[in-house]
């Protein structure tokens, strides 16, 4: 029994050790400040975003009418998006001059405890991790062609072609 209780209060303590994101994109931003000392925090917030996968269809066009739209080709991309907390961070500090200036920062922290700055997880994670295409001859009727998908043979994402 005191062996069970020892290790229920071990767990606990581990668990109570581990950052919190809010603590680990604190960190990340001051270590990357040019003066720390100076920082004030003036709004931040965390939202985690569950993994993910989305896939998205492309059709090859290869001709244009009034109403209809030919492909002669199909192509499925597909992105993988990890669970990651997406913070949100609003500072004011001194710059390299030692002027007071205000930023923004956007932050992806993981849950490994690896933290990124968004831009980075938008090069890194919005690219497609697979992609298929398939030659498919077809006709799409009842469409509609944005003002961008006035030419041919381009790639044409189906949300942006088919009527809802």
């Amino acid at each position: 029994m005191r062996r069970t209780l020892f290790y229920i209060i071990a767990a606990v303590a581990l668990c109570a050790c581990k950052p919190t994101p809010e603590q680990l994109a604190k960190r990340f931003i001051l270590d990357r400040a040019v003066d720390p000392l100076s920082m004030h925090i003036l709004y931040h917030s965390e939202v985690l975003c569950p993994e993910r996968t989305k896939q998205d269809t492309m059709y090859h066009l290869a001709a244009l009418l009034p109403d209809k739209a030919i492909i002669d080709s199909i192509r499925i991309e597909t992105r993988h998006f990890p669970e990651h907390y997406y913070c949100y961070w609003t500072i004011e500090g001194n710059d390299s001059a030692a002027q007071s200036c205000r930023c923004n920062i956007e932050l992806a922290v993981f849950p490994d405890g690896e933290v990124m700055y968004y831009e980075k997880y938008r090069n890194t994670y919005y690219g497609a991790t697979a992609i298929e295409t398939h030659a498919q001859r077809d006709t799409l009727t009842g469409i509609r062609t944005p003002g961008f998908y006035n030419d041919t043979g381009v790639w044409a994402l189906k949300q942006m072609l088919l009527e809802r």
